[in-house]
């Protein structure tokens, strides 16, 4: 074993075990040998206090060099796009793979662009849809792959990305999302027409009840919820949901059939919501979303999106007269 601390520093560097348990445990060894009455040199005692020490002050320095990098990066922030080895460009379009712990170090400026953002937990099966998603967009944009290496959820990961873009769109889709032909050209067109803040894409699945994909303005997203694109108070389900429900009580959503955007997942069809998450949905719908949409096209709707509870305090129409106590 080394007899001093340098030599031990340089093999310290090269060690691939947990080092705190190394440390703590060779620190701890000559205490240890004394309370079962095992005589241990006195030579491999201060070698072992040596290492443990070399093994700390080597944690710390590493520890203490990380902190300074991560501090940089997020003082000074790189362009979303710099020449990397996950870009891709098809057509005017640009890939990339972000992880979600690296976000704080990068910004995105293109006040008059689109910025599609992908929460991924499989990135073989991110980047091969990003890929295709490019191909067919028909127009300029950037795709953010935003490896969720944290497994903090869909929404947390979009709202944190979304937090570092400063675009006119913000398109929110998912791994598993296989386009048509167009698809953002042709989505790009409809908002600008309309001027709505939010479009609801051909998912294949509910007919634009709910934009389980969509594509919001920003500035009119932002005066919902200051900042986030999906309200943070859900887990996994319910916020695209009320989303699209605000819109639409406000005047604001667009369905457009021609732009597609399927899901394709089959195991999606037997995954139940999160009874939280619903919870909160037909909580939030009956206080007309704290304020943020009005309550009589909310009335209008609640059937449809299974609410049977008073809206703030109006009398429910007539199909929803059986169950006005309490909520469903």
């Amino acid at each position: 074993m080394p007899g001093s601390t340098g030599s031990v520093q340089q093999v310290m560097k090269y060690m691939s075990l947990p080092l705190k348990r190394v440390a703590l445990r060779l620190a701890h060894l000559p205490q240890l040998a004394r309370s079962v009455q095992v005589r241990v040199p006195m030579r491999f005692g201060r070698v072992a206090q040596d290492v443990a020490g070399a093994v700390f002050d080597h944690h710390n320095a590493v520890r203490a060099r990380e902190l300074t990098s991560a501090r940089q990066r997020i003082e000074n922030p790189k362009p979303l796009v710099p020449n990397g080895p996950h870009i891709l460009k098809d057509q005017g379009a640009t890939v990339q793979l972000v992880d979600v712990q690296e976000l704080r170090s990068i910004e995105h400026r293109d006040p008059t662009g689109v910025t599609v953002i992908m929460p991924c937990i499989d990135t073989h099966m991110g980047t091969a849809a990003a890929a295709l998603l490019a191909k067919r967009a028909g127009m300029r944009c950037t795709i953010l792959i935003v490896e969720d290496t944290l497994r903090q959820g869909f929404i947390r990961t979009l709202n944190d990305a979304a937090a570092r873009l400063s675009v006119q769109y913000v398109v929110y889709l998912a791994q598993d999302a296989y386009p048509g032909r167009k698809w953002l050209s042709s989505a790009y067109e409809v908002m600008e027409q309309s001027g709505h803040g939010l479009l609801g894409f051909n998912d294949g699945k509910f007919r634009g009840r709910i934009a389980g994909f969509g594509m919001v303005r920003t500035e009119w997203v932002k005066s919902l919820y200051g900042g986030p694109i999906l309200y943070p108070g859900y887990h996994s389900h319910g916020a695209d949901n009320e989303l699209t429900v605000i819109s639409r009580a406000l005047n604001q959503y667009t369905y457009e059939p021609d732009c597609t955007l399927v899901e394709i997942d089959p195991e999606s069809e037997s995954t139940p919501s999160k009874r939280e998450d619903s919870k909160l949905f037909r909580e939030r719908y009956v206080r007309c979303f704290n304020g943020l949409a009005p309550p009589e096209p909310l009335v209008a709707m609640a059937k449809e999106y299974k609410i049977r509870a008073p809206i703030m305090g109006r009398p429910p129409c007539r199909a929803l007269r059986a169950d006005v106590s309490r909520l469903c």
